[in-house]
């Protein structure tokens, strides 16, 4: 297995990463390959036992590269990019590593993650399993609460997440939602 982070946008922050993720996987014994998307890069050396982060800012409706930037991608867009950068159809799992991509858009809207897996099944990748988190994204390895009635620590460090309030009915822990908790991203992920 590896891990892959491909970066749709240079925010300046992938250099930063990279390091912190490789020394973390590397104590795991994991392979782990950072990419900086440009016209030449690919993604057909993927196998289905690898897992693909796509990391950018977020929002409900679209990613880009920074939460402020007129550079984005909506769904489609970003299914077009993984199609057009030769993603092998059997792949199985990419995770939304973006703000808010598990949070339905509106009433109305299915979240971001969900639609953008729509969209690569619309192009035949009919194997594919995305996550999207439910809350702000913090990409940089802290220690990191368990979501639990004891509240403890996480025994190495992990992405967090600050839970977005309306998915506060999933908080297990006595000391509930506070903007500078920091929780674990993978307990408030979704899969669709």
């Amino acid at each position: 297995m590896r891990v892959v982070y491909f970066f749709p946008f240079d925010d300046g922050d992938a250099e930063a990463l990279y390091e912190q993720e490789r020394k973390h996987y590397h104590r795991k014994g994991i392979e782990f390959i950072s990419i900086l998307d440009s016209p030449k890069k690919r993604l057909d050396f993927l196998s289905p036992t690898d897992r693909l982060y796509i990391v950018a800012h977020g929002n409900p409706w679209c990613i880009g590269q920074s939460q402020t930037s007129e550079q984005t991608l909506s769904t489609v867009g970003l299914a077009k990019l993984m199609v057009s950068k030769h993603l092998t159809k059997n792949f199985v799992d990419i995770r939304l590593l973006c703000c808010q991509s598990g949070i339905n858009a509106s009433k109305y809207t299915s979240s971001f993650a969900q639609r953008f897996k729509e969209a690569m099944v619309s192009f035949g990748y009919n194997n594919l399993q995305v996550t999207g988190y439910l809350g702000g994204v913090i990409t940089l390895r802290d220690w990191r609460l368990e979501n639990k009635e004891t509240s403890g620590f996480y025994k190495e460090k992990k992405k967090g997440i600050n839970p977005d309030k309306s998915y506060c009915y999933m908080i297990k822990s006595r000391l509930g939602l506070d903007e500078f908790l920091r929780y674990a991203a993978s307990d408030f992920k979704k899969i669709f």
